[in-house]
């Protein structure tokens, strides 16, 4: 498979099921935010390798993945069965397990947090902003496509999940929050 094809030459690029659509339309807006989210959570697991955060930012990858297939997908019978299968509920409870593993050991939040302290600390606070960016693209394009609405509660849930892990980082590490 040769990396360039110059199908995009002319303004256009396909769809994963094939449809051509203008470079500029929101749909290759938006899971072109997910793949930079990808990239951020990429750059989070060197921050966090070898530690127990880092397989489940790996799975959160794949997951994302699957989401832009989703995205970048019209017809959901164009889906492979890997990409129908998941269970976004599931997914969200999973993010909300893990958070509420993190709030067990973290200070209760008395004041609005500051993104600082480790380098970890603030690759998993730029993860949080991408996210939130991705999940408004979301909502535009849900206005006027059809996806299954369990997907925009798991990322809603995803940048809440990067500020309790961006907060653990810090407390493993000895980190002082900056509070405002």
């Amino acid at each position: 498979m040769r990396i360039y094809t110059k199908t995009g030459d002319s303004g256009e690029s396909s769809l994963f099921d094939g449809r051509r659509l203008k470079k500029s339309d929101l749909r290759f807006e938006v899971y072109g935010e997910f793949d930079r989210l990808n990239v951020m959570i990429g750059e989070a697991c060197l921050e966090v390798e070898g530690k127990p955060l880092e397989p489940y930012l790996r799975q959160l990858q794949a997951s994302i993945f699957s989401l832009s297939s989703i995205l970048a997908t019209e017809n959901p019978e164009n889906l492979t069965d890997k990409v129908k299968e998941i269970k976004w509920m599931e997914l969200t409870e999973k993010l909300e397990c893990n958070m509420d593993f993190y709030d067990k050991e973290l200070p209760e939040l008395t004041s609005f947090v500051l993104p600082g302290g480790t380098r970890s600390a603030i690759v998993l606070h730029h993860c949080r902003v991408q996210a939130r960016k991705c999940e408004r693209l979301l909502v535009a394009l849900i206005e006027v496509a059809e996806f299954d609405l369990d997907i925009l509660k798991f990322v809603n849930r995803l940048s809440d999940f990067f500020f309790m892990a961006a907060r653990y980082a810090n407390f493993k590490n000895k980190m002082d929050e900056l509070s405002w």
